[in-house]
């Protein structure tokens, strides 16, 4: 820990190391899963409209999923919540790893496991976002996001690279007995739950007064201010932030995004890797690798930058860098060219999601912040269903390279359409402290 110190990196308290380390070990679940399943796929159909439609089928429970996760981090501590859907997803591999003791089974007895563990992802995600402020004081929240940003990335980086030798040679069987071992592990290492505050304590615990600002704590001796007629941003219902113009920015950048980048992720790199770079599982671990490694990279540059003030311009830059980089992707169809583009396209884009979620924590503080992070993963998820079957149809008559060039374009018009509002209405965003 001194070499951390010393390093300036973040060293988190420890309950929130075994946050951490749990979230590690459900980082490398979900990445065997993510290079094991699309393989799986193509060889259940063989046309791109349905390997499409099947991406499209089994993200429909993670929209539930996250649909369902606001209600249940107003019953129950994130921290639990987490610790339940873990439990869920390890025993469906057990399922999965069941199915395949006997014969390479069908679709119809795989599906049932595939969905509910899809189902579970939904719930977790969003609990992440709730967990941290639970555990920690503002001043640290930017930093432990980035720190489990980064360390989901080089997770992802690391186990991609290992099994890229390997991921054509090994069996279906033990890769979802893995899976299941590093479930079990990431319920087992989760810290106990913390009091479940109600609304009213968050704010307290934030620091947030009857006002809103932090220290101004005034006293009540039967007097009035004025300060006192007018209610704080975060005292207000969660339902209020419908109305706010910057969540409507936040979630019509989440919905172009989504539905331009989803799509060409999830059903174009592995189809893209099989038919444009005649590659296999192997080539697909090894190209989600160097994806993951520009992901670290966008992890250490805004470690490297946090100390400027950076704004929702910033952000918008960024994304059009990233967008950028995306485009060109399909233009040298080499692996190591793939490689170093998917690697400066996540740079990018990583660099922008970590920021947003922090500036998301400090725009919705209070009881309205759980609402809005089940919302924004909500809209995410709906759009991976939607994208990957527009573009599953879209395969009929689009070449996979004029596929990623479209995305590029409808990607860089959302962004450019967000760019014209916050220009012409800067009022619309709150002040940054």
């Amino acid at each position: 820990m001194n070499l951390l110190r010393m390093t300036m990196l973040y060293v988190p308290p420890p309950p929130f190391r075994a946050l951490w380390a749990s979230e590690t070990a459900r980082v490398f679940a979900g990445q065997i899963m993510s290079i094991v399943l699309p393989w799986m796929y193509l060889h259940l159909v063989h046309s791109s409209e349905w390997y499409g439609y099947l991406m499209a089928a089994t993200s429909v429970p993670r929209i539930l999923g996250a649909a369902s996760a606001s209600w249940f981090n107003t019953k129950r501590p994130a921290l639990s919540v987490m610790r339940v859907a873990s439990i869920v997803a390890a025993v469906c591999a057990v399922g999965l790893v069941t199915c395949f003791s006997f014969s390479f089974p069908r679709l119809w007895a795989l599906l049932p496991f595939v969905l509910l563990m899809a189902f579970t992802e939904g719930v977790y995600f969003p609990a992440i976002g709730t967990a941290v402020p639970q555990m920690l004081p503002e001043e640290s929240w930017q930093q432990a996001n980035t720190l489990i940003q980064s360390t989901n990335q080089i997770g992802r980086m690391l186990l991609s690279f290992v099994l890229s030798p390997i991921a054509a040679k090994m069996s279906y069987w033990t890769s979802f007995s893995c899976v299941a071992a590093l479930y079990v592990f990431t319920s087992a290492v989760l810290p106990r739950n913390q009091k479940h505050a109600r609304p009213e304590q968050q704010e307290e615990a934030l620091g947030i007064g009857a006002h809103g600002e932090h220290g101004d704590h005034v006293a009540d001796h039967g007097g009035t201010t004025s300060s006192a007629e007018t209610e704080s941003e975060e005292a207000k219902p969660s339902s209020a932030f419908w109305r706010r113009p910057d969540f409507l920015i936040l979630l019509g950048l989440t919905l172009g995004i989504n539905i331009g980048y989803i799509g060409p992720t999830g059903v174009g790199i592995p189809l893209f890797v099989r038919s444009a770079l005649h590659g296999n599982a192997s080539t697909y671990a090894l190209m989600v690798g160097c994806e993951a490694a520009g992901s670290v990279a966008g992890a250490f540059l805004l470690m490297m930058t946090r100390r400027y003030r950076l704004t929702v311009y910033h952000l918008l830059y960024g994304l059009y860098a990233g967008t950028f980089f995306w485009l060109v992707i399909p233009v040298l169809p080499h692996v190591a060219w793939t490689a170093c583009f998917m690697a400066l396209s996540m740079m990018a884009f990583t660099w922008v999601n970590i920021q947003s979620i922090s500036l998301i924590q400090v725009w919705f503080r209070g009881p309205s912040l759980g609402a809005v992070m089940s919302v924004l993963w909500t809209a995410s998820m709906i759009l991976g269903p939607v994208s990957y079957a527009m573009d599953g149809a879209l395969l009929q008559w689009l070449a996979i390279p004029t596929l990623f060039v479209a995305s590029a374009c409808f990607i860089g018009a959302i962004v450019t359409a967000a760019l014209f509002c916050v220009r012409i209405r800067p009022q619309w965003l709150p002040e940054q402290p």
